[in-house]
């Protein structure tokens, strides 16, 4: 089983316009609600992959419950906790002129009681389960609180984060098993740019010698970029298509990477699975269906 955890899930309210103005009324050609939230699209993914899961978080309010619902339309197993007060946040995303917009709410505060049953419940994890942290810490808790979910768990689990800064830097001595930056925060990370391979590796190195086993990079346009935990690199091109949208792509590889390595252990294998997860979402108007990644990972695997 993968358990994903979501601490500040969303309603993504989508629209889609051809010409935006700023200052001036633009009309959507079309517009989408529908769940959003890093650890969520993981756990989408991995349904639609086939793969069991579990999704875990907080949800408050009527959009709380709107939320739900569309999870479980979807047909995403999950165990959400569910707040007293407060309002699950709506996310705005504005797809316009062939780039997307993101305008992102606050959410709703977790009281202490809430968070410890968070934390009891990483108690009741299996030998071979896996667990992704995913997505941004809310104001309302501390900066390291992913770390305490990581120190709640039985020996042996697997983590997985992708997470920004101190969010993620804050895990790093308890060795997830992976984490997995975009070019963007992976810069953030080391405080300088990674212009070139060279420079990518180099950053790598220093999150692994701080504590990461893996560090997986995933670098858009360029593919993915893989530092094993056996001082290893491997490298994976994208494959050629047209990017409709880049919501979810880093959250589709890491499933991709993620459920592969369990199910394979092989790296090189789990990366092109990976690479292709995050490719066949770019490629469509929403998170990729099981038929184009695996249609697009045998392609990759033939080049």
């Amino acid at each position: 089983m993968i358990y994903t955890v979501t601490l500040n899930p969303a309603l993504d309210y989508h629209m889609y316009i051809d010409n935006l103005q700023l200052g001036e009324v633009s009309r959507a050609q079309s517009v989408s609600l529908n769940y959003g939230g890093k650890g969520i699209n993981v756990s989408a993914l991995l349904t639609r992959l086939g793969i069991p899961n579990l999704a875990l978080g907080f949800a408050a309010g009527i959009t709380g419950r709107l939320f739900l619902k569309s999870l479980i339309r979807q047909g995403i197993p999950q165990d959400f906790i569910l707040l007293k007060e407060g309002t699950t946040r709506i996310n705005v995303k504005i797809h316009a002129d062939a780039k997307d917009t993101d305008l992102n709410a606050p959410g709703p505060r977790i009281p202490r009681s809430a968070a410890d049953t968070l934390i009891e419940r990483m108690r009741h994890l299996s030998l071979g389960d896996a667990l992704v942290l995913s997505g941004s810490m809310p104001s309302c808790l501390p900066v390291d609180f992913y770390g305490t979910l990581i120190q709640a768990l039985p020996p042996r689990i697997l983590t997985a984060i992708d997470a920004e800064g101190s969010s993620l830097r804050a895990t790093l001595p308890l060795h997830p098993f992976v984490i997995k930056p975009n070019l963007r925060e992976l810069e953030e990370l080391v405080g300088h740019s990674c212009p070139t391979q060279e420079a990518v590796h180099s950053a790598a190195q220093s999150l692994q010698a701080a504590g990461a086993q893996n560090v997986l990079v995933s670098m858009g346009a360029q593919g993915a970029f893989l530092l094993d935990a056996e001082g290893h690199t491997h490298l994976q091109a994208a494959p050629e298509g047209t990017v409709i949208q880049t919501v979810g792509c880093g959250d589709s590889m890491l499933a991709g990477f993620l459920s592969r390595w369990l199910e394979q252990q092989d790296y090189d294998d789990a990366l092109t699975f990976a690479v292709a997860c995050g490719s066949a979402t770019a490629f469509s108007s929403h998170l990729a269906e099981r038929d184009d990644i695996w249609n697009l990972y045998k392609m990759l695997r033939q080049s």
